[in-house]
């Protein structure tokens, strides 16, 4: 008898990962063949990004009470990541060396496909009640730095 799958049952498995990867870097070629902009192709994926974060956020028990420990929750329950994180003020820097959608360095594209995760990411911070001013992708692997980052900008209650 055949299962029907849920989105929960996917995430952790490695295939998922890889077909996702595959499918954003086939997305953001499709849309320079279609000349979109890079502008117009990163407003779209964070437009992802925020949609993403709508349907996974409620199928996991994401609790912590620091945004930082959130934020390492969702980067190792989604994108199967371990990351380290420095804060500056508001500012949080997380540094992604294993990033699932960035694992190679492609030249063909001008636009990283994880400008997905950063608004991903964010939309999840501001469902558990922190306020996320700011989220981008500062370096990326897909575009030939060593290591991803992502920056946050998080107004805590003091």
């Amino acid at each position: 008898m055949s299962k029907n799958y849920q989105i929960k049952d996917l995430i952790g498995k490695s295939s998922a990962t890889n077909q996702m990867r595959n499918v954003v870097y086939h997305f953001v070629r499709y849309m320079q063949e279609k000349e979109l902009d890079d502008n117009e192709i990163r407003i779209r994926l964070k437009r992802m990004g925020k949609n993403i974060a709508k349907t996974m956020n409620p199928l996991f028990d994401f609790r912590s009470k620091s945004p930082e420990n959130l934020i390492k929750q969702i980067y190792r329950t989604l994108l199967h990541s371990k990351v380290s994180i420095s804060k500056k003020g508001h500012l949080y820097e997380v540094k992604d060396e294993g990033c699932a959608l960035c694992k190679y360095h492609r030249k063909d594209i001008s636009v990283s496909p994880g400008t997905i995760i950063p608004p991903m990411v964010a939309a999840i911070l501001g469902q558990h009640g922190y306020k996320v001013i700011e989220s981008s992708v500062l370096f990326a692997k897909s575009l030939g730095d060593n290591v991803c980052t992502h920056t946050y900008e998080i107004l805590e209650d003091d």
